[in-house]
């Protein structure tokens, strides 16, 4: 019987919040922080964190697509809450992000399962690449403080590339600049519909990461814990001279 052809891996790559950082984790600490100055203003901090959370996800996407800068985006996610309460005071939007922001930068908390599925993905002859959406100068103290260049080659970043996921080309420049196939590349994420789902029409494997939080469902995919990772890594076979090339 023949023995079944292994697909070549060249490129693993990442997202980075809530498949590297734990962005969860870090929010719920961070709000804490600032729930202090909301009860110092007076303001009723589930109230303002309902709000804020209606409001969040289509701001976000603003940021991505181009509609709002970076500082355009943070004011305003603390801006609209306020708002809700009748208060129209940008200097205080700019206070409660800004304790946000210095507090859930400085962390460093990796999500359960990360630093070993790191640190076994470096034992493979392959390139490493983080793919993330989000303001540049967030996501690389993110890095920073998780100290990721060690485990990394190269960092893509939305605000960056200007480009953002899903979109195919967001996938796709990694290929163009590690010279390689999308089918000899892993995605590895926890958004379905932003990481996932679009690797795959771009002809990337996947491997999605299941997030304790936010629930998804596919038909034909299931997530799973990043300790699983390494038991598909095993089904893959490498380019051991593709490693020594110099990529990018």
């Amino acid at each position: 019987m023949d023995k079944k052809i292994k697909q070549v891996l060249n490129v693993i790559i990442f997202d980075l919040d809530r498949t590297i950082f734990d962005w969860d984790q870090v929010q719920i600490l961070a709000r804490l922080k600032v729930d202090k100055l909301l009860e110092y203003y007076e303001i009723d901090p589930h109230d303002f964190w309902l709000s804020y959370d209606k409001h969040h996800d289509a701001l976000f996407q603003s940021f991505v697509q181009h509609e709002l800068t970076a500082k355009e985006y943070r004011i305003i996610r603390f801006q609209k809450p306020l708002e809700c309460f009748q208060i129209f005071d940008r200097s205080l939007a700019i206070q409660l992000n800004d304790c946000f922001i210095d507090f859930a930068l400085n962390q460093a908390i990796f999500c359960d399962g990360a630093e070993e599925a790191l640190q076994i993905c470096k034992q493979y002859p392959v390139k490493r690449v983080v793919l993330s959406n989000g303001p540049a100068h967030g996501q690389r103290k993110k890095i920073e403080k998780l100290k990721l260049h060690q485990w990394f080659d190269a960092f893509y970043i939305s605000e960056e590339r200007e480009i953002a996921k899903p979109a195919p080309q967001a996938f796709l420049q990694i290929c163009d600049d590690f010279n390689v196939l999308p089918c000899t590349c892993l995605m590895v994420g926890d958004d379905l519909e932003m990481d996932i789902l679009p690797a795959i029409q771009t002809g990337m494997q996947a491997f999605w990461v299941k997030n304790p939080i936010k629930f998804q469902q596919h038909h034909s995919h299931s997530p799973r814990h990043l300790t699983e990772l390494k038991s598909v890594l095993e089904t893959f076979d490498f380019d051991y001279d593709h490693e020594s090339e110099n990529l990018i």
